[in-house]
């Protein structure tokens, strides 16, 4: 395996800022207003603390404690005895004591095959030798065996059997089998009853917890009383819940010292922003192999982290107007879900780190995010930024209801203005993550799904021209398109860039129109009769720069013009070649290059499949194979002269991928040569019709 470069001398100045900057952003506002962190439940007390007046109070935690005990003593409710459990079993115990006598009186196998044919029941627990045995009884004592077995177990199953009384009821068999059976039978008898023995009364959970729940309520509030002077704690002891619960109603909680609030933020921001960097440089895709994209998606995590710091401590309404959700969902358009959920993580516990509602809060920026990632989908359309944007707003009430109502203390109109406070953070969050992916799009020379469903348009000013000047390339590039989309999507690729790239492939064509054969009138001459096989590649060739030069000049991305630069690669013009060659006599005097596209080879899965998709769909017009068996050798002869003029190289195809492109090649060509109804002339007549 080999081992990733290391990362570029900017790239880990970048990586030191990015957590000097996070430090900062977490530790100056401890530093500027003091800790207000409380002294926790467990840490030692640094002195002794006296109660400074009488106070009588309702103890939160006795109360719950003399709950618990009242609950402890309420026996848990059964359903009463269902009697239709006790005729399953025994007509479960009839159906083995049936399928053992026809073992018994199966002549035709051995006692081998016997014992391994018993063994399949899946109740019986004997060994081999008890099966022997029990195959081997007299028919009499085989009788006696199953009429004692029956009635053992109905009076077992006649008593109240409790869901975990169980064994009490199968300790009780022995003592009910006949004293007429000797020991050996008495054991057959119990060890077939055994496994049959089931609970006929079972547990009622509603009816318990209901009366669990009467005792609770039932228990009156348990109080506390402070005399003035009275010691609560004492120097060096450990603060227990209940001498917190006595300073907080005195509302003498210490707090605790700021440089160890600076050393938890220190470490809690390091943790995170090199985990982030880790997570980064591990990547082992394109996705931020940039120093641009690097930079960005560190600035942007900074930027949303810097407001969120500033904005959400000291609030109740405001965190949760905070869009945090946008930013995950713009790093999941321009990069990947992967970058964004690993960094919506991070940033949703540093933006709510060390606040009073900190888990809540993590818990609902995460889940929000989760929930918009999952809802945006490849984000084509603006309806599905709204749709995210609603289905956060959703996620949020949940959270947020979910939270805030088991709390006594919170009241419906709260709960209703965060709800208002959720669904405005899941539209901001659409409309950032909108508005943000085009920049960042641009930025970066990434194409959003959004532009490209634009430059898919028929109404595009360039393939309107195409369409007016080219009109048979403009045909040829919707056929293209078509076969390169589905094969695209086969195979897993971008099937959206693959067709935008296949619609604008061709248009250098437009520069000469008529030089190329869709283009050309039937019956007319053919312009390249007229000039010499170089000057008639050349012109051929010309096609791919003059389709740059257009892209350039409208402002296609660069993406697409790859599309225009290696759909041919770096092969040859064959036909304009191999006519300089029989004119020249020798292929030496011809030089090869000369008639070479300017290329690159394809550089990109889709860049190939529209070179292969050109190149099929061509021969495919031309050749007009009659059944679908010289239909795949005419695309598997495509793929491998280019695989041997090394056209696929840079392209990660796997030899898998190029099988699913062929066949959907087959597929969709197949289709697309459906045969029409030939209609019969209808001969004019002058007469009647006759009879």
């Amino acid at each position: 395996m080999q081992r990733k470069p290391h990362p570029p001398l900017i790239r880990i100045l970048i990586s030191f800022f990015f957590t000097l900057a996070v430090t900062a952003i977490m530790v100056i506002p401890i530093y500027q207003n003091g800790s207000s962190e409380q002294k926790g439940i467990g840490e030692v007390s640094s002195e002794d603390i006296h109660a400074p007046y009488t106070l009588t109070y309702i103890s939160d935690i006795l109360t719950e404690n003399a709950k618990d005990i009242a609950v402890a003593g309420v026996e848990q409710v059964f359903y009463p005895v269902d009697p239709s459990i006790a005729r399953q079993q025994i007509e479960r115990l009839q159906t083995i004591l049936n399928y053992i006598n026809l073992v018994r009186n199966d002549n035709f196998a051995s006692t081998d095959q016997k014992v391994q044919d018993v063994l399949v029941v899946p109740e019986i627990i004997f060994t081999n030798d008890e099966i022997v045995i029990l195959l081997s009884l007299p028919t009499a004592d085989w009788q006696l065996l199953q009429q004692e077995s029956v009635i053992v177990l109905e009076q077992v199953m006649r008593n109240t059997i409790r869901e975990g009384t169980t064994q009490d009821a199968i300790s009780q068999v022995p003592r009910l089998i006949s004293f007429k059976l000797n020991e050996d039978l008495a054991s057959l008898v119990t060890k077939l009853v055994t496994p049959l023995i089931a609970a006929n009364s079972l547990y009622n959970e509603e009816a318990t917890e209901s009366a669990f729940q009467t005792a609770r309520d039932n228990v009156p509030d348990v109080t506390t009383t402070y005399v003035a002077g009275q010691t609560i704690v004492n120097s060096g002891e450990v603060i227990s819940p209940l001498v917190w619960e006595a300073l907080s109603s005195y509302s003498l909680l210490q707090t605790s010292d700021t440089t160890r609030d600076i050393i938890a933020a220190v470490l809690v921001s390091l943790v995170s922003s090199i985990s982030l960097l880790a997570f980064l440089n591990a990547l082992e895709d394109t996705q931020v192999n940039t120093t641009l994209g690097y930079f960005l998606v560190l600035a942007f995590f900074l930027v949303y982290l810097i407001i969120a710091r500033i904005t959400i401590p000291g609030h109740t309404v405001l965190p949760y107007f905070f869009p945090l959700a946008g930013f995950g969902l713009v790093l999941s358009g321009i990069y990947s879900v992967n970058i964004a959920l690993v960094s919506t993580v991070i940033v949703s516990i540093l933006a709510a780190y060390n606040l009073p509602i900190d888990l809540e809060l993590t818990v609902f920026y995460m889940i929000t995010t989760f929930v918009g990632l999952y809802s945006i989908g490849n984000g084509r359309r603006i309806s599905s930024f709204l749709s995210a944007g609603f289905f956060i707003g959703i996620a949020g009430t949940g959270l947020i209801v979910g939270y805030r109502l088991p709390n006594p203390s919170s009241d419906w109109i709260g709960i209703i203005t965060l709800i208002f406070a959720a669904f405005f953070n899941g539209i901001a969050s659409g409309s950032l993550a909108l508005l943000l992916r085009l920049f960042f799009g641009r930025a970066l020379g990434i194409i959003t799904p959004l532009e490209l469903l634009d430059l898919s348009r028929p109404d595009h000013p360039l393939l309107q021209e195409l369409m007016r000047i080219a009109p048979g390339t403009y045909q040829h590039s919707l056929q293209v398109a078509n076969l390169a989309e589905q094969a695209a999507e086969a195979i897993g690729a971008d099937a959206l860039l693959t067709r935008v790239g296949a619609l604008f492939h061709d248009i250098g064509k437009m520069a000469t129109p008529h030089y190329f054969i869709e283009n050309q009138i039937p019956g007319q001459d053919n312009p390249h009769d007229q000039i010499s096989p170089l000057n008639s590649s050349k012109v051929i060739q010309n096609h791919v720069v003059e389709g740059v030069e257009l892209a350039k000049e409208f402002h296609l991305p660069k993406q697409i013009q790859n599309f225009i630069l290696e759909h041919h690669g770096t092969t040859i013009t064959r036909y304009q070649y191999v006519k300089a060659v029989q004119e020249a006599g020798y292929p030496s005097q011809v030089a090869k290059e000369e008639f070479q596209y300017p290329g690159p080879a394809p550089m990109s899965r889709e860049t190939a499949i529209v070179m292969m998709a050109d190149g099929c769909e061509a021969r495919f017009r031309a050749e007009l194979p009659q059944d679908e068996d010289s239909l795949r050798d005419l695309i598997k002869s495509q793929f491998e002269h280019a695989r041997k003029a090394e056209q696929l190289r840079f392209t990660h195809l796997s030899l898998i991928d190029i099988e699913i492109i062929q066949d959907t090649f087959v597929r969709t060509l197949k289709n697309m040569q459906h045969l029409r109804i030939k209609y019969p002339k209808l001969e004019e007549t002058t007469g009647a019709a006759s009879e």
